[in-house]
């Protein structure tokens, strides 16, 4: 969709203008539709409870 490709560019500007910023250790999400950056050993030392539901959906929807 259009707001699919507008969230891709958004992503891929913002993770060139870090670059030339020489940001390093980052992760990009989206919060309240704002771009954030969280640093990468926050976001591998949080382990969230997996939803079963979900996860049965993307595997029936992933055939």
């Amino acid at each position: 969709s259009a707001y699919d490709r507008i969230l891709a560019s958004r992503f891929g500007g913002k993770a060139v203008d870090l670059l030339k910023q020489n940001v390093r250790d980052k992760m990009l999400g989206l919060i309240n539709g704002e771009l954030v950056t969280t640093d990468i050993e926050k976001v591998f030392s949080v382990t969230k409870p997996l939803d079963m539901e979900l996860y049965q959906l993307a595997d029936i929807l992933s055939y």
